[in-house]
């Protein structure tokens, strides 16, 4: 029976992680899903959660709804990260459970969008964009968007060529890519991709909430830190040895009490690092747990936050978690080379400080100086810090981005849009469908 009542247009995202996984993307897309979830139907095909903010709140397996969201999360191979064939087969084994369960139920999504994880997720949605004759989206975001010859060694670069090209072929169908920045979508050029469906949007925060975090200093009441100049590790991206670098900064700030160091580490690695601060007697570095619900809670305790980034990885990876911190009102450490695309946001914004950590002979000293000299003219940090938090506000708000995607979702069902073109039948799919049940979890 036909009916002439508009429905919702169904949304289905595929990505391994998602709500409860505790990581900045995977809460960054559970922010978009549910913002999505206002005005569509939207299901999320995702795997065993990994690391998660919230004990017993879901299952490893099976599905849930969670404001307005259809969660199913798949069984698949979860093996460590440090084998290279396991890590290797934790890949196939999604895509082919996702497949396998997108396949066993109706009705069928209107649009797919594939996330960035796994990264060969575009493939799947390719063949689910023919299968259904639905839109499809790939949400490459930034982190090695495409896996690309030049990251493969010489021995495995015969077994990844292939891949790597069908990779491409099929990001080239889709109707939309998304990325999050400029440093990615030239990247994404340089791969093969087809410029004319790329489209930038960031990531989004809610920065109602972490502005009213910041307003909290009971942590450094409590641990008598009003007085001090407190600098915060919040990132490190291309294995920087940050923690070096602090352990080494901080024995040469011993004779400057007013500045301490704030580190996050997991219960593991405290061990070690706890060595190294009793072994130089470092009383200026305090160790502090990631809280278990809201890990943005404590981004207001820090005067400054030290964002780490590898010279090699400054055109791969971007710092997501950046955002939460602009949110914060803090002002950013930058130790990243001064032409990555974070030491100019820093710069051009002026909300912050950039220390090339090239050449490392002299990355200690240059480090040490950059906060010497913000700790001794608080002032300007403050302004530095506010900045950041009108930056935010203005280009990485939750809801612009979320108004972005929206808009985003109607024009593709409304337009073709280029070198793969929207299927006729789907770009109708707000009227000429019949109406039914939401794709049910």
């Amino acid at each position: 029976m036909m009916t002439n009542r508009a429905r919702k247009l169904r949304i289905l995202f595929i990505n391994r992680s998602y709500w409860p996984d505790s990581d900045v993307s995977c809460r960054s897309l559970t922010l978009l899903c549910e913002g999505l979830a206002k005005e569509f139907e939207v299901e999320v095909i995702s795997g065993r959660r990994i690391q998660t903010q919230e004990r017993h709140t879901a299952s490893t397996v099976g599905s849930v709804r969670r404001h307005g969201v259809g969660i199913h999360r798949v069984f698949h191979t979860q093996f460590p990260k440090s084998s290279w064939l396991g890590s290797l087969l934790n890949l196939p084994t999604f895509l082919i459970a996702a497949f396998l369960t997108i396949l066993w139920r109706s009705p069928p999504p209107d649009v797919v969008i594939t996330g960035a994880d796994p990264s060969l997720a575009p493939i799947l949605g390719r063949f689910l964009k023919w299968r259904y004759r639905a839109l499809f989206v790939a949400y490459l975001q930034n982190v090695d968007p495409v896996i690309t010859p030049k990251q493969v060694s010489p021995s495995r670069l015969l077994h990844w060529h292939w891949l790597h090209k069908l990779l491409v072929t099929s990001c080239n169908q889709a109707d939309q890519i998304i990325v999050l920045n400029e440093e990615a979508r030239s990247r994404c050029i340089e791969s093969g991709i087809w410029e004319s469906i790329m489209t930038v949007i960031p990531h989004g925060v809610d920065c109602e909430r972490i502005d009213s975090i910041k307003k909290s200093q009971r942590f450094r009441k409590e641990n008598g830190l009003e007085d001090k100049f407190v600098v915060m590790a919040a990132a490190s991206f291309g294995q920087t040895p940050l923690l070096d670098l602090i352990i080494d900064a901080a024995t040469e700030l011993k004779s400057n009490p007013e500045i301490v160091f704030i580190l996050h580490e997991e219960e593991l690695q405290k061990k070690d690092l706890q060595k190294k601060i009793e072994k130089y007697d470092l009383d200026n570095i305090r160790l502090l747990s990631y809280p278990s619900r809201e890990p943005e809670q404590n981004l207001g305790i820090a005067d400054a936050h030290i964002v780490s980034m590898h010279p090699e990885a400054k055109k791969r990876l971007w710092p997501n978690n950046l955002y939460d911190l602009l949110a914060a009102g803090t002002a950013i450490i930058s130790l990243s080379p001064t032409d990555s695309a974070l030491s100019r946001l820093v710069n051009s914004e002026e909300i912050g400080a950039v220390c090339d950590p090239v050449p490392a002979s002299t990355c200690t000293s240059r480090f040490v100086e950059t906060i010497r000299l913000m700790a001794s003219d608080p002032e300007p940090v403050v302004q530095q810090g506010l900045r950041a938090r009108q930056l935010c506000h203005s280009e990485f708000h939750l809801h612009s981005q979320q108004d972005r995607w929206t808009r985003l979702v109607r024009e593709l069902t409304l337009h073709e849009t280029g070198p793969g073109k929207i299927n006729k039948q789907a770009s109708h799919a707000y009227a000429g469908r019949e109406d039914s049940a939401p794709y049910q979890c």
